[in-house]
This record gives structure tokens, sequence and C-alpha cells, in this order.
């Protein structure tokens, strides 16, 4: 075989060794981007929510394992969002971020009143809102979202519109004694978004559960995040500082 053909075969080869590699790290990209920390049964599973979206172009399903009862977990996803509790970060994150960017390190008693039909504002452009649609008590919460990006992103005066951005979003905890299981999944109908904003939205939603996960850790863990007491002083600096 001569030098010029050796050449031309050598280039195919690395070019195919190449092209092998990028798509294979395109199907594991995909992959995080839809689901993380869950097992294929809890993936297959049926959960609270799951009958709001049936035409969902894609599903995200991710969970976590945590330090603590389920009753003691609860309140901190009661309070979870917008104007209310914030978004938890770890500590080690959280040093990272402004004060009141961090999330709440106690029980705030105000944010444990939620209700079906309560709007929860959401992070993003616009007036993204969150509406609780079904809440089990220790159980789930279930939310829906609907946005209209020609208002803002802001709820809809036509739900029924078939052009709009859908999102539900589950939170099923399951207790296993002293720690207990969050389940979290994500449903969206993204409209004429497609396959590629659907694959970085869900890389997006992996960075930001896989925070909120940490945080959560941090919270609940006996000694570290745990209020003492029911419903500490209300402090506001100390709301949103970590212990």
């Amino acid at each position: 075989m001569g030098a010029g053909r050796r050449n031309v075969v050598g280039t195919v080869v690395r070019t195919a060794a190449v092209t092998a590699g990028a798509a294979l790290a395109c199907v594991r990209l995909r992959r995080l981007a839809l689901r993380s920390g869950v097992t294929d049964a809890e993936v297959a599973a049926q959960l609270p929510g799951d009958d709001l979206l049936p035409d969902a172009t894609d599903v995200i399903d991710r969970a976590v394992t945590l330090p603590a009862r389920a009753e003691i977990v609860w309140p901190w996803l009661v309070q979870l969002g917008r104007r209310r509790a914030g978004w938890y970060f770890s500590r080690r994150a959280g040093r990272l971020l402004p004060a009141r960017g961090r999330g709440l390190w106690v029980i705030d008693p105000r944010w444990q009143q939620l209700q079906v039909g309560d709007l929860i504002p959401d992070w993003g452009p616009g007036d993204p809102r969150f509406r609780a649609e079904r809440i089990d008590p220790g159980r789930a919460i279930v939310y829906l979202s609907l946005r209209d990006r020609r208002a803002g992103h802001g709820w809809p005066a036509d739900e029924n519109r078939h052009d709009l951005t859908a999102l539900s979003w589950a939170l099923v905890l399951t207790d296993l004694g002293e720690v207990s299981r969050l389940h979290i999944r994500l449903k969206m109908r993204l409209g004429r978004a497609g396959l590629i904003t659907g694959t970085l939205g869900g890389l997006v939603d992996w960075l930001t559960i896989s925070w909120l996960f940490a945080g959560l850790a941090d919270r609940v863990r006996t000694g570290t995040g745990t209020p003492r007491t029911p419903y500490p002083s209300m402090d506001p600096a100390a709301l949103h500082r970590s212990p």
C-alpha cells in the first residue's frame, strides 16, 4: 500500500472514530437531559400528575435518596419557589451567590399553607408561573405551568391553544424509614421548540436539580439544616443565611 493510500485510510479511520465518539457523546448527553439518579422502574412508574400532559414531547425523571424521613423533608418542598423560600443550594455553592439568592435555611410558616390553585412565580423571562394542581400532604405536590410567548410567557387566557409551552412538575416523596426518596418528574410540551431546545433545557434542568438535591440534603441532614424548633425566629437576615 502506497504512502498516499495509507494517509487516506488513516484519515478515514480517524474521521470515523471522531464521528462515532461525537455520536456517543450526543446519546449520553440526551440521556442525561432526560434522566439522572433514577432506576428503570422509577422511569416506568406512574406518578401523580402524569395525566396532565398526555401529549408531552419530553419527560424528565430525576431522583435522590435524602438523609431524613419524609416528614422532615416535606415542609422544605412545600415552601420551595421564587418569592417564597427560593431555590436550595448546598452551603458550598451558596457561598458563590448573593445572600438573597441562596434559598432559606429555615422552615418559614408563611409558606407552609400551599393550596391547590395557588400560583407560584417561576424564574425566567416574562411572567411564568406554576399553578398547584394536586397536593397529597407528606407525599406529593404537582404543578402545572402554561406559558404564552405572545404574552410575556404569562398564563394564557385560552388554556386550550396548541402553540403554548406547557409543563407539569411532580415532586413525589417516598418514606424509607430513616431516609426518603424524592422523585421529580418534569413533563414538557414544547410546541415549536423541538429536540435541540428540549435537550439543552434538559441539561439545564439536570444542573439545577442537582443543586436542589444537594441543597435539600444539607438542610435536612441531622444537626445541620434541620431546625431545632419547628418555627425559628423570623430574623429576615437569618432567613437567607446558611448556618
